[in-house]
């Protein structure tokens, strides 16, 4: 019997190809989800520093030149707040959706290797049928020989 070939590897290779790039994909976008998050907690802290250097200068006393130069800087931060958290909501919509892409290739790709076990499985019973019925024939040869000699008389 012929070795056993997997006539739709080629899909197969496809479909592994398919979930690795969708892996690195997710990959990506967690690292950009990541750096995303630190620029947050970043602008945060610097809105909080900012926060206390402010009511420092307050209960100091400051003059409303200062105190304007102190707001402009405080709204130019919340600005950065906002530009920040809205990018983390981006970034965690698309890691939502690699993640996404990534099971639906990993699905395929397992229904591939499904398929390619269930064909494997189907070539070796059908190995272990031919191998049982050539050693029959082979024992069924043998044992009429065996018997036609002990049938003849010998001279």
């Amino acid at each position: 019997m012929k070795p056993f070939r997997y006539t739709l590897l080629p899909v197969l290779i496809l479909r592994q190809r398919q979930e690795t790039q969708a892996l690195e994909a997710y990959a990506h976008r967690l690292s950009a989800r990541q750096r995303a998050a630190d620029e947050l907690t970043t602008v945060n802290q610097q809105v909080e520093a900012h926060t206390l250097h402010h009511r420092r200068v307050l209960t100091a006393g400051c003059t409303a030149g200062e105190l304007e130069k102190l707001r402009g800087y405080h709204g130019r931060l919340e600005e950065r707040r906002l530009v920040a958290r809205n990018a983390l909501l981006g970034t965690e919509r698309a890691v939502s959706l690699s993640l996404k892409d990534l099971l639906m290739a990993r699905q395929k790709r397992e229904a591939m290797d499904q398929h390619r076990d269930q064909m494997r499985t189907q070539y070796d019973h059908n190995l272990n049928s031919e191998e049982t019925k050539a050693l029959d024939d082979l024992a069924g040869r043998y044992f009429r020989a065996r018997t036609i000699s002990q049938v003849e008389p010998q001279p």
